[in-house]
């Protein structure tokens, strides 16, 4: 028969493989520079993709001023300020979706390395090797 701090244990692992078994399961199965490097390369590919359709939507409405720009020989200072604008978006983007990664691997790290030692200590309680 279970004893009571089995069963504690028992509920515990449950617990947290219901609410966080995904995040437990992702982070014993990836390395530190997957779990934040894939979601920024992802952001960075999206951020190029919202920035291209708005810079052609703006191109678009602003013909005119393009055509302006382009014949008065000043095509080169519009490119470099679009890419400037370019560059600190992606930079700043970048830079929250970092930091908002390693914020999540180190909590699905703590998740995880709570359920090692639940799982541990669940295996000494039956005797059992872990």
């Amino acid at each position: 028969m279970p004893r009571q701090e089995e069963i504690e244990r028992m509920i515990r692992l449950a617990i947290l493989e219901k609410e966080n078994g995904r995040e437990v399961k992702q982070i014993r199965e990836s390395y530190k520079s997957d779990y934040i490097g894939i979601p920024m390369v992802k952001n960075g590919l999206r951020i190029s993709a919202v920035f291209l359709a708005v810079l052609g939507l703006w191109a678009v409405c602003r013909t005119d001023f393009i055509l302006a720009v382009a014949t008065g020989g000043q095509a080169g200072l519009l490119g470099i300020g679009i890419l400037t604008a370019y560059l600190t978006v992606l930079l700043v983007t970048l830079l929250i979706t970092g930091l908002a990664a390693v914020s999540r691997y180190h909590r699905s790290l703590e998740l995880a390395l709570e359920y090692e030692e639940n799982l541990a200590r669940l295996q000494e309680i039956r005797g059992t090797a872990p």
